[in-house]
């Protein structure tokens, strides 16, 4: 049935929903905080991710080949101190890792495992299959896969259209005539509303066949794409910890008029999802993007889906939500996914600030 196979109704209600374990799993083990984390910064009890291109990968840093072990897109590879600039100024990044990596990416407290973002560029249908590095975590040719579409990316551009970097050859044959979105069947009218400021957008009308929903209504077809990923790494916390989230983003409605016009049905729903997943670094750095589709598609993982919270923005504005993170009710879970249930948006900062008895 393809990679993202058809979502059942049932599924869609277990989204909104709490509980609903589908196989057995283990217990993390007790916490080992001390035992194996001496690099700087390892114990600090707060972190900020700020959502800008120049902080995580994207489809054009691979080109040239990199010496990395982060080859896909939509990595983090910069974590910041809570105490410094946010990301409207200079934040201050934990110290550089002392391994050989090009994209010098930063250490991160011990309790963050990875943190990454839903990408839908994920490579360049002009050039040949496996030319960059990057496109063994794509679906390119991947049976009932949607092609790239700037859906989810990072905004670099100050007209806000979508663009992609001029591909590098070699160029299949006959060369395709370039379409940025080859999933849409129109073209969006509505004015362009980001700025070029290079965070983390989403845009609505780009995504229609980009979500993990294979359906015939195009609004189901474009829901739970754009979102965030951030895993934790549970032997690093106390079994009485809870985490304070504190998110940043821009979301639009009908009412928004900043930074410029947009659709008038555009309206931004996010919600905060508690995950189990039980997945080692190695599995989560080597995950294909975009990662919905293989995360709804798969029966072993997601574990465990827990609506936590569901924001919408009656106005349209930039707004910070302050959201406690429960982990000490249910030790099994390690994922904090927010999710983008529907809309436009532009995602700056996320703050994660550790709470509670941490023995």
């Amino acid at each position: 049935m393809g990679v993202r196979g058809i979502l059942s109704i049932s599924l869609m209600f277990l989204l909104g929903a709490c509980g609903g374990n589908r196989r057995p799993v283990q217990g993390f083990p007790t916490n080992t905080s001390t035992a194996n984390t001496s690099w700087e910064g390892a114990q600090a009890t707060s972190v900020r991710y700020v959502f800008r291109e120049d902080h995580f990968t994207k489809l054009s840093d691979f080109i040239i080949p990199k010496q990395t072990a982060t080859s896909c897109v939509g990595e983090a590879i910069h974590a910041f101190r809570t105490d410094g600039e946010d990301y409207s100024g200079t934040p201050t990044a934990f110290a550089t890792k002392t391994t050989a990596d090009d994209f010098a990416p930063t250490y991160a407290p011990a309790f963050i495992k990875n943190v990454s973002v839903d990408m839908t560029a994920t490579y360049y249908p002009e050039t040949v299959s496996g030319t960059l590095q990057s496109d063994a975590c794509s679906y390119r040719g991947v049976a009932n896969s949607s092609l790239p579409s700037p859906c989810a990316d990072f905004d670099p551009v100050a007209t806000g259209l979508p663009t992609t970097p001029t591909p590098p050859p070699p160029y299949v044959s006959p060369t395709p005539l370039p379409s940025p979105t080859p999933e849409v069947a129109a073209t969006p009218s509505s004015t362009p509303y980001f700025e070029g400021l290079g965070f983390y957008r989403v845009r609505d009308e780009w995504c229609i066949r980009q979500g993990p929903i294979i359906s015939p209504s195009e609004e189901l077809t474009k829901s739970r794409i754009g979102g965030v990923n951030i895993d934790l790494d549970r032997t690093q916390l106390g079994a009485s910890e809870d985490l304070l989230m504190v998110l940043t983003y821009h979301a639009l409605d009908q009412n928004a008029s900043w930074p410029s016009a947009h659709a008038s049905f555009d309206r931004t729903i996010l919600e905060v999802n508690l995950v189990t997943t039980q997945l080692a670094i190695d599995l989560l750095l080597g995950s294909k993007q975009p990662r919905p589709w293989s995360d709804h598609g798969n029966t072993e993982m997601p574990v465990q889906i827990s609506r936590l919270v569901q924001l919408e923005d009656p106005f349209g504005s930039l707004r910070s939500e302050s959201i406690v993170i429960p982990l000490s009710q249910n030790a099994l879970v390690d994922r904090i996914r927010i999710e983008r249930v529907r809309g436009s948006f532009q995602l700056y900062q996320v703050d994660l600030y550790r709470l509670g008895n941490r023995e």
